[in-house]
C-alpha cells in the first residue's frame, strides 16, 4: 500500500478488512501517522521534493506513478489520494463527476457493438492507467459500468478508454485492425486465456497489421539469478515490491515476487513466445528493445520512460502477412 502525506490532505485507502476508509489529518499529527504508517522512503513529501515518485499532470489534478506503475493518485486543492490497490474503488467513486467535468462522452456498446468499434483502427489491451492518444485503450475495472467507451478519457483529446473484460475475447471484427499493442498485460493471463487471446488478435488484425507484445523475460530473470547479479534483483525490488526488504531478502523471494505477483499467471522467453506467436500464423517475428519499434513516431507515447519497464522487458513485434486470413 502506498501513501501520500503532506501538511493538509485526505488519505483514502482500505483498512485491513477492506472496506474503504477516508482520514483527514494536519501537519500537526502527520508524524504519529508516519510512524504508525512505518514509512522509510519513497513516499512522503518533504521540503517540497516527492521522493521515488514521478508526476503527470492531467487536467484537474497530478497522477502519480512509482517504476511505470500507476498508483491512483488525484490532487484537487489540499486534497490528496495515493493507493494503487483502490484503484478500482476510486475509479468508481470519480468517474461520472470527472466525466462530466471535462465533457467527456460516454457510450455503451449496446447490442451492435462492432458498429461502435469500427471507429478504432489500433488497440491497446490491458491499458492500465495508460491511455495512448488514437487507440482504443481497452482494460476492466468491475466497479465502473461493463463494455462502456469513454472518449477523451480524463480530459486526454484522442484518448479512447473501453471498460471491457478481454477474458471474453478481443472486441471487433476480423481483418479490421491495423495494430494492436499491450505490454505487460499477457502473463496475467492463464496460458489457455492467452494463446485464445493471441489467435483472436490474429484474427482482428488486417493483412499486413502489426502486433507488439511486452513481458517479463524469464529468461533474463533466469540468467541473472544464475550469475548471482543482486543490482538486477536489488533494482526490481525498490521499483516494484515496495523495497520490502523483510519479505523480498533474497534473489529467488525476488523472482518469485515478480513470477507469481502483481497478479501474473504465466511466464515468457522469447523462444516460447515466439513459438506461440508463429503457430498462430503471424510472420517477420522479430525482438527488439524498450521503445524500439517499427512504430518509430509514437513509440515514446506507446512506452513512457521506465528504467524498470527497460531493464526487464522482453518485446517482441510480429506481423499478419499479406494474403494471410484466418
Amino acid at each position: 500500500m502506498y501513501y501520500l502525506m503532506t501538511a493538509h490532505c485526505t488519505f483514502v485507502g482500505t483498512d485491513d478488512s477492506g472496506k474503504l476508509i477516508q482520514l483527514n489529518f494536519s501537519k500537526e499529527n502527520l508524524p504519529r501517522l508516519v510512524r504508525i504508517a512505518d514509512i522509510e522512503t519513497g513516499c512522503v513529501i518533504k521540503d517540497g521534493a516527492l521522493r521515488g515518485f514521478e508526476l503527470t499532470p492531467f487536467p484537474g489534478g497530478v497522477s502519480f506513478t512509482m517504476g511505470g506503475k500507476y498508483l491512483c493518485a488525484l490532487a484537487n486543492s489540499m486534497t490528496l489520494i495515493a493507493d494503487r490497490d483502490v484503484l478500482a474503488e476510486w475509479e468508481r467513486f470519480t468517474a461520472v463527476a470527472e466525466n462530466a467535468a471535462q465533457n467527456i462522452t460516454v457510450c455503451k456498446l449496446g447490442s451492435e457493438p462492432n458498429a461502435v468499434l469500427r471507429n478504432f483502427s489500433k488497440y491497446h489491451l490491458g491499458c492500465g492507467g495508460l491511455f495512448i492518444r488514437g487507440f482504443l485503450n481497452i482494460d476492466f475495472y468491475p466497479n465502473v459500468a461493463p463494455d462502456t467507451l469513454y472518449s477523451n478519457h480524463r480530459g486526454i483529446e484522442g484518448a479512447n478508454f473501453l471498460n471491457y473484460d478481454l477474458t471474453k475475447g478481443v472486441p471487433g471484427e476480423d481483418d479490421t485492425i491495423e495494430l494492436i499493442y499491450h505490454c505487460h498485460f499477457l502473463e496475467h493471463l492463464a496460458y489457455p486465456e492467452a494463446r485464445r487471446l493471441l489467435r483472436q488478435a490474429y484474427a482482428r488484425l488486417k493483412p499486413g497489421g502489426m502486433m507488439r507484445i511486452l513481458v517479463p523475460d524469464l529468461e533474463l530473470w533466469i540468467q541473472n539469478y544464475h550469475d548471482n547479479n543482486a543490482a538486477f534483483f536489488d533494482a526490481y525490488r525498490r521499483q516494484s515490491l515496495d523495497n520490502n526488504c523483510d519479505v523480498y531478502k533474497t534473489k529467488a523471494a525476488v523472482f518469485m515476487g515478480m513470477l507469481h505477483g502483481h497478479g501474473h499467471r504465466w511466464g515468457y522467453d522469447y523462444e516460447t513466445l515466439h513459438w506461440l506467436l508463429q503457430r498462430v500464423g503471424f510472420g517477420e517475428i522479430r525482438r527488439l528493445l524498450y521503445q524500439e519499434s517499427a512504430f518509430a513516431q509514437i513509440i515514446k507515447e506507446m512506452e513512457p520512460y521506465s528504467p524498470l519497464r527497460g531493464m526487464e522487458s522482453l518485446c517482441v513485434e510480429c506481423t499478419k502477412l499479406i494474403g494471410s486470413r484466418r
